[in-house]
């Protein structure tokens, strides 16, 4: 399996992350300090917030490889663009139709 630099990236970010909540690093120690049960779930919750994030940067990936197949589906030119948010295309080459103010 090849990984793209993204995930290569990403999988370095979550290796640091578990070192550092590990404590393989040496910290000083802090007079707030959660118990060990508090913690591991601590450490629960933010591995499942990584595999959320992962799981939506998948899923948006997914949606913008479906919004490229559409575009040449339709033969449409380089130049159109996909809106995530309103799941809508539109042209950059053709700027915005303004509408001027009626003259009284």
């Amino acid at each position: 399996m090849k990984l793209t630099r993204k995930e290569l990236k990403f999988s370095l970010l979550v290796i640091l992350a578990l070192v550092f909540t590990s404590g393989i690093l040496a910290q000083a120690p802090s007079k707030f300090q959660p118990t060990e049960i508090q913690s591991l779930r601590l450490q629960v919750k933010q591995r499942d917030a990584i595999i959320a994030r992962q799981n939506y940067e998948n899923a948006v990936n997914q949606i913008q490889a479906e919004a490229e197949k559409v575009r040449k589906e339709n033969n449409w030119p380089d130049t159109v663009r996909f809106d995530f948010n309103s799941l809508t295309f539109f042209d950059t080459a053709t700027p915005p139709k303004t509408q001027e103010p009626k003259k009284p």
